[in-house]
């Protein structure tokens, strides 16, 4: 009688896990199994993993953690003290010693608990609330913020421009440069430009060079060098010297910018929603008696905050808190400060480089108040700032009030200027209304580069003018109104004028914007200007339609009818649109009839995005001319392991290292991809921040796989960092290689090439799969350390084969024999 094949036992559990019967397996024998590893419901081996962790929901950012075997989950995280200290448990909650051999986390913290999820590498940790140091929404400890590597990179910005006029030919060409080279925490940056023109001598100007680097510790970035001032209080002023000054960057989202607390008392265990607009910026929960919330995300200029506080017997109480705020208001107890000192740089202007010193410091002294103040010397000069913001439930009011002193060739003069804005947004209308600058200077006040310069006229030959100089007022209003989910206009004007000349410059623009269905959009816009120095005016009308065209609507054609006072009349149609699976081609071409112009003009435009630049070109011809451009950007990085090419990149970049993928595509990286060498470039990151960087095997060789896909980094301001990417090359082989008589080769057994690498496994049937790096060679198997539980299968992929994605071969698995497949 046949053998009776017993019932199977299948039961899962944290603690039982699982159990087979390896005999209904194919090809199954007694004791033929390797599968002893697997009957847990977690048979991932202890070692030292990367993971990302969470810490009560909130992600802290990968870390490298040790994973032992543990009693009641079955692998546990072995932190020592720092690593819990830096995850933010406070040191006097510790409850064992760390030293130990991996008491774990419920020993080390109580009531804490961990859960990993080996498949997505994510270790999430539950620790009590009270144990834990108080962490602001978003921030990125300090720790884990990465200074890159040691890296020089040239971004270009090349064009070329031909003109021909009635057979007159006339060129210019232009070529921007900003380089840099990176050395530790050190950034040294050079930003320069060549001009070349047919009628003008070829002009290299250098803009600014400076060496800058993060002070963690303080919040602050240090800066040498040429560069300017942020100009946020006092004027903006070019200077060689030293700069001294706290980044916002460095802090968390939920600190940055301006947001009010909230405060409130909740009578039970309460939750609490903060809306704007009816959007939901904020939830929590929060225990009886008053609360305080401080780190909502800088929520704009929307308008009020709705609070609703829902009691747990569902009770539901409901307030507002008034929200008006400057751009650069602070929330209650931040602060922002700056110091630099060295010479005035010399703007093309041929002014003395004179000496200088500033520093300005802003204070949140409450939820309603920003103090602000400032201060500027210079041989012969002075100038202070005192101002502030005030919130009020009626709009957001700003007031600076600056006082100079300076010696000028007729004697010293003293004046102020005061600069006074206001900002409201009316949730009911759907208003914003923005009075920015609005300004007054008397006749003694003026600036340090003004002084200079009057100082300096009495030897400089030629005539010295400066668009600050002898500014007596100016008036600025900004309105936007949402008429619809669909329609809205806005209204900008200016008005300014001088001391020293009669007249005033004004500019007036107005545009209202809408849509109708299927995408098709309009915009009517007028705009008004007049110079008092040419007393020159001009009043511009333009209507302007735009649809899309095609299923995909990725084509939109717009046309345009257009007016001005001096100019005449214009009509103009533009059909453009992308092309391509990454939309990496764009083209235009456009047609446009002017009073000047009987016979019209007609053109093209065509730009191609490559993964190591981006090129362009245009073509237009009209009655008696004809003109053509070309241009490319991009950017060349120079590391140990040679030169990559890619996109134009930001100041803070990553450059990414897949060895043998190339082709791989870089997730967000503007097209970017892996070059031969292994290489590309993501050209943007966000400083102090989370990014992911993710690469697609769209595009690679079916030879090559991804062992990670996404990684992240927190790079300080500035940094080049670099992200391996663990590549597995060589050709994807499906081997049934039975043992000698037939025997089946134990399911489970581990594959290892001639390397002693892992490279596979076997599964039913005989059957192995794995990625062998040479087209012949030698395999491993082994599923137990007697001699009789290992053999080999030597391999031969035919020529005809390596292309193909899959390989099958047969063979027989001999131990310590060759069999030739």
């Amino acid at each position: 009688m046949a053998d009776q094949v017993p019932t199977t036992e299948l039961t899962a559990g944290a603690d039982t896990g699982y159990s087979f019967n390896p005999r209904l397996l194919r090809g199954a024998r007694p004791g033929g199994l390797s599968l002893e590893r697997f009957n847990q419901a977690h048979a991932t081996p202890a070692g030292r993993y990367s993971v990302d962790v969470l810490v009560n929901g909130i992600s802290l950012g990968r870390h490298e953690l040790r994973f032992e075997e543990g009693s009641e989950q079955p692998l546990k995280a072995c932190f020592n003290t720092e690593q819990l200290l830096e995850l933010g448990v406070q040191a006097r909650y510790l409850e064992t010693a760390l030293e130990e051999d991996c008491p774990g986390l419920a020993v080390s913290v109580r009531g804490a608990s961990e859960r990993l999820h080996f498949s997505t590498l994510r270790l999430e940790l539950s620790i009590p609330q009270a144990a834990l140091q108080t962490r602001r929404r978003g921030q990125v400890p300090n720790s884990q913020w990465s200074n890159g590597e040691s890296i020089g990179f040239v971004n270009y910005n090349a064009s070329h421009f031909h003109l021909n006029q009635a057979g007159d030919n006339n060129y210019s060409s232009y070529l921007g440069m900003r380089s840099g080279a990176n050395l530790g925490a050190w950034r040294l940056r050079h930003q320069a430009s060549l001009s070349v023109s047919s009628d003008q001598p070829n002009h290299w100007r250098h803009l600014r060079t400076y060496a800058q680097r993060t002070l963690a510790d303080w919040g602050s970035e240090l800066t040498l060098g040429e560069t300017f001032t942020s100009g946020q209080l006092l004027s903006s002023l070019g200077y060689r010297g030293v700069q001294l000054a706290s980044d916002e960057r460095m802090l968390p989202e939920s600190l940055r910018g301006y947001a009010p607390t909230v405060r409130g008392i909740a009578n039970s265990n309460a939750r609490v929603v903060i809306r704007q607009n009816g959007n939901e910026l904020y939830q929590t929960t929060v225990a009886p008696g008053p609360f305080s919330i401080d780190d909502l995300y800088p929520t704009g200029y929307g308008g009020d905050l709705d609070v609703e506080v829902t009691e747990a017997d569902g009770q539901v109480s409901t307030y507002r808190v008034p929200f008006s705020a400057m751009p650069d208001a602070l929330r209650p107890g931040q602060s922002r400060y700056s110091v630099a000192a060295g010479q005035v740089r010399n703007n093309g202007m041929n002014l003395p480089y004179e000496p200088f010193a500033e520093g300005s410091y802003e204070y949140g002294l409450s939820n309603a108040f920003t103090l602000r103040s400032a201060t500027r010397i210079a041989d012969g000069y002075l100038a202070a700032l005192l101002g502030g913001v005030y919130s009020h439930p009626i709009g957001a009011f700003g007031l600076n009030t600056t006082f100079s002193a300076a010696n000028l060739p007729e004697g010293r003069r003293t004046g102020k200027m005061t600069q006074a804005s206001f900002s409201r947004t009316f949730q009911s209308t759907g208003t914003s209304l923005s009075l920015g600058n609005a300004r007054y200077s008397t006749e003694g006040y003026r600036e340090l580069i003004d002084a200079i310069g009057e100082r300096a006229r009495t030897h400089v030959p030629e005539d010295w003018s400066s668009s600050s100089y002898q500014k007596k007022t100016r008036f600025d209003v900004q309105v936007s109104q949402n008429l619809s989910g669909r329609d809205s206009l806005f209204i900008t004007g200016s008005q300014q004028n001088y001391r020293n000349r009669a007249g005033q410059d004004r500019q007036f623009q107005f545009g209202y914007s809408g849509m109708f269905a299927n995408g098709v959009s309009y915009n009517l816009s007028m705009a008004r200007q007049f110079d008092s120095r040419g007393q020159n005016s001009d009043t511009q009308h333009m209507l302007s339609l735009s649809m899309p065209l095609g299923p995909s609507r990725s084509t939109k054609l717009s046309t345009s009818i257009s007016h001005s006072s001096t100019q005449g009349s214009q009509h103009q149609a533009n059909l453009s649109g992308s092309v391509g699976e990454g939309k990496d081609l764009s083209y235009g071409l456009n047609a446009s009839y002017a009073r000047n112009s009987p016979d019209g003009v007609l053109g093209g435009t065509l730009q191609q995005r490559l993964s190591s630049a981006t090129v362009g070109g245009s073509l237009s011809h009209g009655d008696d001319f004809w003109q053509a451009s070309a241009s490319a950007m991009g950017a060349l990085v120079l590391h140990s392991g040679g030169v990559t090419s890619g996109p134009y990149l930001g100041d803070t970049f990553a450059l990414i290292e897949a060895k043998g993928a190339e082709g791989a595509l870089v997730m967000n990286g503007q097209g970017a991809r892996i070059n031969r060498a292994g290489y590309a470039l993501m050209p943007s990151l966000t400083p102090f921040r989370y990014n992911d960087i993710g690469l697609s095997s769209d595009g690679m060789r079916s030879n090559v796989e991804l062992q990670e896909t996404q990684q992240r980094v927190a790079p300080t301001a500035g940094a080049a960092v670099h992200m391996q990417f663990k590549t597995l090359a060589g050709f994807a082989v499906l081997v049934r290689a039975p043992r000698p008589q037939g025997e089946s080769l134990p399911m489970g057994a581990t594959v290892y090439d001639s390397q002693g690498r892992e490279v596979g496994m076997v599964g039913q049937a005989s059957q192995l799969y794995a990625r062998v790096a040479e087209p012949q060679g030698r395999l491993s198997l082994q599923w137990g350390d007697n001699a009789d539980e290992q053999c080999q299968v030597h391999y031969r992929i035919p020529e005809a084969d390596l292309q193909q994605p899959m390989i099958n071969l047969s063979g027989t698995c001999l131990p310590g024999q060759t069999a030739l497949l």
